[in-house]
C-alpha cells in the first residue's frame, strides 16, 4: 500500500522546499532543464514550431513586405524585424488552424500536432505570438505596441467567425466572408504596413492598399485549393468559390442540399471531394471565382499607378496572376 503524503511543520516550509530553484536541482528532472540555458529550453518545447519551419514555403509575403516597403522607407533593421515577425505569426497561426481545422497535412508533410501532440503545439504556438509582441516592445515605440495588440485581437476576430461558420456549418455570405478575410490573411498585411509606419515614424497610409490585396490572395488560395487538393471540403471551411454558389443563387436546389451535406461530412474521401468540386465547376461558381480575381488584380494595378512606381510589386502580383490561368 502507497504511504499517504505527510508532512510536518509550517506550510511555508514545505511551499519552500518545493520552489521551483529546488525542484530544478532534483536529480530525477528527466528533460535535463536545471542544465539548459533559457534559448534551450525555448527550443526543446518549440520543436512542433521548427518541424513546421523545415519547410516554409514560398515566403510570398516576405517578398510583397519588402516592396510595400518602397512607399514607407523603413530602416532595414525595422523592415527585418516586421517580415520575421509576421512570418513567425503566420506559422504559428497555421499550428493552431491544423488543430482548429482537424488537418492531418501541411505543406506535404504530417501537421505538426499529430506528431507533438495537441498540448505542446498549441503551446507553442501561443509563445511564438508573446515572443513577437515581446520584439516589437523591445523597439521602444508606442504606436507599434498599440498597433500589434489591435490587429491581433483583429486576426483572432476574424478566425473565431471562421470557426463559427465551418463548425455550425452556416454560409457566411459575400459580406460575412470578405470580413473574416479581411480581419485574418488582409490582418497580416496591414499588420506589417502599419508596423513598419509605426517604426518609421510615419503616417499610415497604405492599410487600405493592403487589406485588398490580403482579400485577393485569400480568394486566390481558395481558387488553388479547390483546383488541386480540396482540403476546404474536408475541412469543411465555405471558401470564396462556394459561398458565391450558395449566395448568388449558381445551384439549384438539389445540388446546393447535396453541396451542404458535403461540407457537413468533411470527408477525406477523394470521389466524394470530387463530387463537391464537379458541382462547384458545372454551376459556374469556379469560373465565376477567376473573374473575380482578374478584377482585383485590375483593382490593385489601378491604385498602383495612384503611387510611386514599383516594379517589384507590380512583378508579384502578374507572378500571382499567372498562375490563375
Amino acid at each position: 500500500m502507497a504511504t499517504p503524503f505527510k508532512y510536518t511543520g509550517s506550510l511555508s516550509k514545505v511551499i519552500k522546499r518545493l520552489s521551483l530553484p529546488a525542484l530544478l536541482k532534483l536529480r530525477n528532472v528527466s528533460v535535463g532543464i536545471r542544465n539548459l540555458a533559457l534559448h534551450e529550453v525555448d527550443y526543446r518545447f518549440n520543436k512542433s514550431f521548427h518541424y513546421l519551419m523545415k519547410n516554409p514555403g514560398k515566403k510570398v509575403r516576405d517578398k510583397f513586405i519588402e516592396a510595400l516597403n518602397v512607399y514607407i522607407e523603413a530602416e532595414d533593421h525595422h523592415l527585418n524585424l516586421v517580415k520575421s515577425v509576421i512570418a513567425s505569426l503566420h506559422n504559428a497561426s497555421l499550428l493552431i488552424d491544423d488543430i482548429e481545422d482537424n488537418a492531418y497535412f501541411r505543406r506535404g508533410e504530417i501537421c505538426s500536432h499529430r506528431v507533438f501532440g495537441v498540448g505542446m503545439t498549441l503551446n507553442s504556438a501561443n509563445f511564438i505570438y508573446f515572443n513577437c509582441m515581446d520584439r516589437i516592445a523591445r523597439e521602444n515605440c508606442p504606436e507599434a505596441n498599440k498597433v500589434f495588440l489591435e490587429e491581433m485581437l483583429e486576426l483572432h476576430r476574424g478566425q473565431g467567425l471562421d470557426i463559427l461558420s465551418t463548425e455550425d456549418c452556416i454560409n457566411p455570405g459575400l459580406d460575412g466572408y470578405v470580413y473574416i478575410v479581411a480581419a485574418k490573411t488582409g490582418g497580416l498585411f496591414r499588420l506589417a504596413m502599419r508596423l513598419l509606419s509605426a517604426l518609421a515614424g510615419k503616417k499610415d497610409e497604405y492599410s487600405g492598399f493592403s487589406v485588398l490585396l490580403g482579400v485577393y490572395f485569400q480568394i486566390f488560395d481558395d481558387y488553388l485549393n479547390l483546383k488541386k487538393e480540396g482540403d476546404d471540403i474536408t475541412e469543411g471551411k465555405f471558401g470564396f468559390p462556394l459561398v458565391c454558389a450558395m449566395q448568388q443563387k449558381m445551384l439549384n436546389r438539389r445540388d446546393s442540399e447535396r453541396l451542404q451535406c458535403l461540407l457537413a461530412l468533411k470527408t477525406m474521401e477523394p470521389g466524394l471531394k470530387k463530387e463537391a468540386l464537379k458541382i462547384l465547376l458545372d454551376c459556374g461558381a469556379v469560373a465565376h471565382t477567376r473573374n473575380v480575381l482578374v478584377r482585383l488584380y485590375n483593382d490593385l494595378c489601378s491604385q498602383l499607378e495612384g503611387l510611386a512606381a514599383n516594379p517589384q510589386l507590380k512583378q508579384l502580383l502578374q507572378l500571382l496572376q499567372t498562375r490563375i490561368n
